[in-house]
């Protein structure tokens, strides 16, 4: 491919996947967003185009045979110009091992399968700026900490090769002299003279710091003690960097120098209140530190038995599912070999042992689940999302399941319907559900999704199978029933999905509940919270704040209103709107420091932020943009370009046109 000269800066993709059509998909996206696109089929081309193409970001599959996604990774991170390039992970995994592995093969962030296509070119443009904005904050941190160094009360500076030195009027107050404005026999500057001035206990302390200071090139940070001329004992904090010429001998250095007296003060002060303090209530609680002891004796007692019970159950599904899987794969391969087949009754025998194994992997999985959501390892996570578009994924998901049995699937959501959940969690329950449909459905039956008339955040999942015995109707979400039936084939089940979906609905504030008759189907309705999305604008400048909310208010979004970033924490705080658009240029409030306030605060860091600007300073909004800023608007705001982000962060529908 030639590239012409208007193309040069165009930012250029590698995609690394041995799936042809994701390969396929994730091009064509890529390209429509604007990016020139390499790809390999696995690890070995992807080394090879690396080192001739050197593109600036890669997509990479985990699961490759040959050299998968963790051996591709680290082998990159080893080429030159491959130590800080963007790789993002592209996976269906989320178990922690899985995520750990990654990141030690060196991945800089991941995109989860089933990926949302009209994202991607963000997802690749965001990490992108990322990327550049931390390189620029390596090129400005030595510019900075050498600013820092010289920032307070006195600076001096030594040139080490004439040994000559010059201090600030400060250094002259600190040492109790007087200035060379004052008198004009004071004392002449050197590394001399300001040794004179050291207590003498701390001379050798000073001169051997000094030295190695020079000798090792090493920031120079400590503190001692000086003697002034009416007798008195001060302390000073010495801080000093050395610089270098090119044939790297020490020719300068510059240094601070800080009375730290009151400060050293205050905290002798409080060290021996605080000792003092510590004595008090130590004698004060005699009597309750049997009772302390037991109560940590008993915690640490449950904390244990939590953890003894949460590594049993890593070690069903670690030691246990694993050599399940080798049994069932050599099982599958007696039974289907033709080479050398089996009799007719073992062939019986060999199929009952893989039901019986697929049914026992299938029990490990449902139990670890319930686990996980049990002590607090998987919590929901909820973002507004298209429920056709949600089922739609189910239904692909399970229409090779559907297709075996003869099942129609049916999407009869409509295309407006928005829902607030976790998208992978109400995944795994729509799955549950229907996949628990077509157990007991027949062939020619019907699995049908779709939205009750005045629910607007419900779904249901109706089928035209073999129905529930009303007795069964109570018991199917509770743990500690056995309800597990078999289905209309011979399917067997574990018992513990639908417990473990009604569990995932509950933390979400909703449920599932269940209508059934014998003979005519069962529906399940998927019952979730209806949230009004709100948003938190943030502008000093009334007429713009106001001509936001309108805009807002015609989508029919609750809206909260701030003029300054500190009242609007503290409304984040409270209310925990679903979006908030911040002004950048309010002056009040550091806008870094509030990002990092916002983002820092387990309340509010999953709140999306859009910020308003009239300033256009790239290196302020890479920096945003690495904190956590999702998006950015040029001010004064183009209405359509605010419903752009209404559409992709709230799933407002597009206004009619």
């Amino acid at each position: 491919m030639i590239i012409t000269a208007s193309e040069e800066n165009t930012p250029l993709v590698l995609i690394v996947d041995d799936d042809a059509t994701m390969r396929l998909l994730m091009r064509h996206t890529l390209k429509k967003a604007g990016f020139h696109v390499e790809e390999a089929g696995d690890g070995l081309p992807a080394l090879q185009i690396f080192r001739e193409k050197k593109p600036d970001i890669i997509l990479l599959d985990v699961m490759m045979p040959g050299m998968d996604g963790y051996r591709t990774c680290a082998e990159i991170r080893k080429i030159p110009g491959g130590e800080h390039i963007p790789i993002l992970m592209v996976t269906g995994l989320d178990d922690m091992e899985s995520i750990n592995q990654a990141y030690e093969a060196g991945a800089t962030d991941f995109i989860t399968k089933p990926i949302t296509y009209p994202l991607l070119g963000h997802r690749v443009r965001y990490a992108l700026r990322a990327s550049q904005a931390m390189a620029n904050v390596g090129k400005s941190q030595a510019s900075l900490a050498h600013a820092q160094a010289i920032a307070h009360l006195g600076n001096w500076e030594w040139n080490l090769a004439e040994n000559t030195m010059l201090w600030s009027d400060e250094i002259y107050r600190i040492l109790g002299l007087s200035t060379h404005t004052e008198n004009a026999t004071t004392v002449k500057p050197s590394i001399e003279s300001l040794l004179k001035q050291v207590y003498p206990e701390d001379h050798a302390l000073f001169s051997s710091q000094i030295d190695a200071a020079v000798k090792t090139g090493n920031t120079l940070s400590f503190d001692h003690r000086i003697l002034m001329p009416d007798g008195k004992v001060r302390i000073v904090h010495e801080q000093g960097e050395i610089m270098f010429n090119e044939q790297g001998i020490a020719i300068l250095m510059n240094g601070t120098t800080q009375d730290i007296t009151e400060r050293k003060s205050v905290e002798n002060e409080l060290a021996q209140y605080r000792n003092h303090l510590e004595e008090l209530v130590e004698k004060r609680t005699v009597e309750l530190t049997g009772a302390n002891a037991q109560l940590r004796k008993a915690k640490e007692q449950a904390e244990q038995a939590n953890e003894l019970k949460d590594k049993f159950v890593s070690l069903v599904a670690h030691d246990l599912r694993s050599p399940l899987a080798g049994i069932i794969s050599a099982l599958e391969y007696l039974y289907t070999d033709d080479e050398a087949p089996l009799n007719e009754d073992h062939q019986d025998i060999v199929r009952r042992l893989l039901e019986i194994g697929k049914s026992a992997i299938h029990l490990i999985e449902d139990v670890l689940n319930i686990s996980r959501l049990k002590t607090g390892k998987l919590t929901p996570k909820p973002k507004f999302l298209n429920a056709r578009q949600k089922v739609e994924k189910t239904i692909n998901n399970l229409s090779y399941l559907a297709k075996q049995k003869g099942v129609e699937l049916v999407n009869d959501v409509p295309d407006d319907v928005r829902l607030f959940a976790d998208i992978a969690l109400l995944g795994e329950v729509m799955q549950n559900l229907a996949s628990n449909s077509i157990k007991f459905c027949k062939k020619g039956d019907i699995v049908r999704f779709f939205v009750p008339a005045d629910r607007p955040s419900t779904i249901g999942v109706q089928d035209t199978g073999i129905g529930i015995p009303a007795e069964n109707l109570p018991k199917l979400f509770k743990i500690e029933e056995k309800t597990s039936t078999t289905g209309t084939a011979g399917e067997k089940g574990t018992g513990f999905g639908l417990p473990f979906s009604q569990d995932i609905m509950l933390a979400h504030n909703g449920g599932l509940t269940v209508e059934s008759e014998l003979g005519k189907g069962t529906t399940f309705f998927i019952n979730l919270p209806l949230i009004t999305p709100t948003v938190l604008v943030i502008d000093q400048i009334d007429n713009e704040r106001a001509t936001l909310k309108n805009l807002l208010q015609q989508f029919s979004i609750r809206v909260l209103e701030s003029t300054n970033k500190e009242e609007g924490f503290t409304l984040a705080e409270q209310e925990v709107p679903h979006l908030i658009f911040c002004d950048l240029t309010d002056c009040e409030l550091n806008s870094t420091d509030y990002v990092n306030r916002l983002k820092q605060n387990p309340v509010t860091k999953d709140i999306s932020l859009i910020m308003m600007s009239t300033l256009t300073d790239e290196t302020i909004l890479n920096k945003l943009v690495n904190m956590g800023v999702d998006d950015f608007l040029r001010k004064p705001l183009d209405n359509s370009e605010v419903i752009k982000r209404l559409e992709n962060i709230l799933l407002i529908p597009p206004p009619v046109s």
